[in-house]
């Protein structure tokens, strides 16, 4: 990609927050840093917002740094779409979503499609996660703010969920929307502790709710080239017209830019977010810098 405008990223209190803008820094030399932040997270990410302050005045780097909340979607989408929205963001965009939530990175890509910029992104893993729990206490699910796809009133519910850890956050998407088809979409892998933390779980929950809901699974790779778009998009193209189809990703985060791009393709889908009431403090550590997953976002591919 070589040199880019600007870099965007979510303050974390992760270590890879850090380990990874700083080499995104050292590599792609940006004009501007734009790091939005949790205000109910604020005292976990100040010690590395801080850090993030000190290494781009050493730099002379022009830092954007912006409050985001949880509890109000509607207002931080307006915070977004206030930063983004400008003529200057046409040129080279690098979005860091490492530990940016689902819902930001579709308001992030959003509003850099509508300003039609080169977006680039980049997701750096950690080393480790936390073993005991990463998330708990799932919130209401909500559908993204402008891409909440086009309802037809009298058609079933069709829900496709990207898996992750918490089996929970999946149950209470089944249960919020009341499904006629849930397709479960797992990842593949043994990373992680992958299949006793993800897949054994949700082949569990899938034999606890299959006699009253009708389930499919299948699975797919996120961290793969395509980020397990193309296997995606032929699923979703075979239920089409069966439903009104509703995405939610809570599996691995490259998993968000396969359903941004099914949303932009067939815009009458509705992306999702299930939010969690609680994060781990210890979530993971370090980071895998060899083989980050890279990609651009083609937004005339999109249409």
């Amino acid at each position: 990609m070589g040199k880019t405008f600007a870099i965007i990223a979510v303050a974390s209190w992760e270590n890879r927050f850090i380990y990874g803008l700083e080499k995104n820094i050292h590599t792609y030399c940006p004009d501007e840093v734009i790091m939005f932040f949790y205000s109910e997270y604020a005292i976990l990410t100040e010690a590395n917002r801080k850090k993030m302050r000190d290494i781009c005045k050493e730099r002379k780097i022009k830092l954007i740094e912006k409050e985001l909340f949880f509890s109000e979607s509607i207002r931080s989408w307006k915070t977004i779409r206030e930063v983004l929205l400008v003529e200057k963001y046409k040129n080279n965009i690098l979005v860091d979503f490492s530990t940016m939530p689902r819902e930001t990175i579709y308001s992030v890509f959003y509003f850099l499609d509508s300003v039609s910029a080169k977006t680039h992104y980049i997701y750096y893993r950690p080393e480790q996660y936390n073993k005991e729990w990463l998330s708990r206490d799932p919130g209401k699910p909500r559908l993204v703010l402008k891409l909440s796809g086009i309802t037809i009133v009298g058609q079933k519910t069709i829900l496709v969920i990207l898996t992750g850890f918490d089996s929970e956050r999946t149950r209470q998407l089944i249960r919020y929307f009341d499904p006629s088809l849930t397709l479960i979409v797992t990842q593949e892998g043994k990373q992680y502790d992958n299949e006793a933390a993800n897949i054994i779980k949700h082949k569990k929950l899938i034999a606890e709710l299959s006699p009253e809901i009708e389930i499919e699974e299948f699975s797919i790779d996120a961290y793969s080239q395509d980020n397990g778009y193309s296997l995606l998009e032929n699923k979703i193209e075979s239920i089409l017209n069966k439903g009104n189809i509703v995405l939610s990703s809570l599996g691995p985060k490259p998993s968000a830019v396969s359903l941004y791009k099914v949303h932009r393709r067939y815009p009458q889908i509705a992306l999702a977010y299930a939010p969690s009431n609680e994060f781990n403090p210890a979530y993971s550590t370090g980071i895998m810098e060899k083989n980050p997953v890279i990609g651009i976002l083609k937004s005339e591919e999109l249409k």
